[in-house]
């Protein structure tokens, strides 16, 4: 017990105080179903602080190829992928796009054939970084699936973020491979 709060502790120690986070573009996700065109595949999606303890690392999400939003929800719930308009609900929360900035469709289409591998995936924050491994969550999945993909592809690995534990969502602000997408104003 006295380790779960150890980590808990840190985990919330290393959000808290995080850098600023105001230089990046934020959208409601009415805003960017209407932009939903300039989306592409495996974009990153990431979503803002909530008011709940759970939903301060905020969350993170990609694009698949039918331009819906695919996560690893939560203890209750696996692997989804739902339309982006079904999240038109979510009022006090906004989100930000990240983009590979060397996407090919070669790599694009692995990403898309590793999908299905994370279907049944259970959630936990305590895992290491293998793709293999049976636990997931959503930094973690999109961190081992673009890392997996350009592996399969024999490419330069790809790290969006530090390899290190815990990979969490505003990590991938900071990486130079990514850019953050401006959908224009709200």
């Amino acid at each position: 017990m006295k380790k779960i709060i150890l980590i808990l502790t840190l985990f919330l120690s290393l959000n808290i105080f995080s850098s600023n986070l105001d230089d990046f573009h934020w959208y409601t996700f009415r805003h960017v179903n209407r932009n939903i065109s300039k989306l592409e595949p495996f974009d990153i999606v990431v979503l803002s602080r909530g008011k709940e303890i759970t939903q301060q690392f905020g969350h993170l999400f990609i694009i698949n190829k039918d331009k819906k939003l695919v996560e690893i929800k939560g203890m209750s719930e696996y692997y989804s992928d739902n339309p982006i308009y079904s999240f038109a609900h979510i009022k006090d929360r906004k989100i930000s796009i990240l983009r590979y900035k060397n996407m090919t469709e070669e790599l694009s289409n692995e990403i898309d054939r590793l999908l299905p591998k994370y279907y049944n995936k259970h959630y936990t924050v305590f895992v290491g970084n293998d793709p293999d491994n049976l636990y997931t969550y959503c930094s973690n999945f999109v961190f081992n699936i673009f890392n997996e993909a350009s592996k399969n592809l024999n490419m330069e690995e790809i790290n969006l973020v530090k390899n290190r534990f815990p990979i969490l969502p505003f990590d991938f602000f900071y990486s130079e491979k990514l850019e953050n997408i401006y959908l224009g104003e709200e």
